[in-house]
């Protein structure tokens, strides 16, 4: 384990914000807010954002500072070592695999997993927009899953989504050429069924008002009270397109939130997203994707997160990566190396120091089964 580890336990029982509140003022004193009512004071919630802005914050002083609780945090652990050039805070997770890894790994989340995901996930995102150090900030964060083509791939999506549809989710279930499109079983499916209805009514819409414009320029009684009767048309189509937006919304929130929250406020706009791996590192591991256990966690995987943050000049690391990783483990339990301890060993002059976020609700779902990708 790291040098001198210490652990830090708190149940966080204050109210967290809304989480259908945007990043804005009225979220960023939200969280403020959040942090006072879980046992952090306004003050010291106001410091540690200071903190965060400073340019050359060191890695020891982040840590002290850290709150102890934090809006949608189930527990919050931190092992300092001293003289710790880094300090990489980990987010625990659990979230869907996309379905070429679900193909490969045969697993697959039910229908409660997903609901208690989701609720984890919700929670992710509190956590996130808590330690956004201002309300027109993104977090930057190392995003599980993610590697620079990748990372390209996906802004060019987000952009291209305000002339395909109407936002990133029907975009992503929508286009099959995509990574992110699910089984037929699955919300994707649904979503995608419903966008083509939904572009279907339109398009039908659109014909019953030029049909009934067209009349009416004859500018005859007989026309209008025949144009009348598209009017009721009309309004019936306007309501089936209504109840299609119904059945999309609760869909599109529970997708959203499956492939992750870091995903999620990405192309909302509300992350940056940076890679975990190389374009290369992704290249040699999905050729040994065969196993489930070469495909969900590796210590390899790990030190490749290591190896990349020591390359940056930034002392700060925020990730969000499954719970099955443990980049420390002083209990032994999983069996695997100790990587921030055997990277201290090998690099004395980049040493990390750690942060483990647990959110509310991650320990309802056995992690040793459904561990992310």
């Amino acid at each position: 384990m790291p040098e001198t580890p210490s652990f830090i336990r708190n149940e966080n029982n204050g109210e967290d914000e809304n989480e259908e509140q945007r990043v804005d003022r009225r979220l960023l004193l939200g969280s403020l807010l959040g942090m006072a009512a879980s046992g952090m004071s306004s003050g010291c919630a106001k410091k540690f954002r200071e903190i965060q802005r400073e340019p050359f914050v060191s890695a020891d002083v982040f840590l002290d500072s850290f709150p102890e609780q934090i809006p949608g945090a189930k527990k919050i652990e931190k092992y300092p070592v001293k003289g710790a050039k880094y300090c990489l805070v980990h987010i625990r997770q659990i979230h869907d695999l996309y379905f070429d890894a679900q193909i490969e790994t045969g697993y697959f989340l039910s229908d409660a997993d997903k609901e208690r995901t989701a609720d984890i996930q919700k929670n992710i995102e509190k956590i996130l927009l808590a330690l956004s150090p201002n309300a027109q900030s993104s977090l930057n964060i190392y995003a599980e899953g993610y590697w620079p083509r990748r990372i390209q791939e996906s802004k060019e999506l987000r952009e291209s989504r305000k002339t395909y549809c109407e936002d990133w989710i029907e975009k992503v279930s929508t286009d099959t050429s995509g990574e992110f499109i699910a089984s037929s079983e699955d919300e994707s499916f649904a979503i995608a069924q419903l966008v083509f209805k939904r572009q279907t009514l339109r398009d039908e819409l659109e014909s019953l008002r030029n049909r009934r414009d067209s009349i009416l320029e004859k500018v005859t009684q007989d026309a209008i009270d025949y144009a009348a009767t598209y009017d009721l048309r009309i309004e019936e189509k306007q309501q089936e397109i209504a109840r299609v937006q119904d059945e999309l919304k609760p869909l599109k929130n529970r997708i959203g939130y499956l492939w992750g929250a870091d995903t999620k406020m990405f192309f909302e706009g509300k992350a940056c997203l940076l890679p975990v791996m190389t374009d290369r590192f992704h290249e040699e591991r999905m050729k040994g994707r065969s196993t489930r256990d070469n495909l969900m966690i590796s210590d390899d995987r790990e030190n490749e997160l290591l190896r990349i943050i020591a390359n940056t000049n930034a002392p700060i690391a925020y990730t969000i990566y499954g719970g099955g990783h443990e980049w420390t483990d002083p209990g032994g339990t999983l069996g695997g190396e100790d990587n921030v301890q055997q990277w201290n060993k090998k690099n004395p002059d980049r040493k990390f120091s750690l942060i483990e976020i647990t959110p509310e609700g991650y320990e309802e779902i056995d992690v040793t089964q459904n561990t992310s990708h």
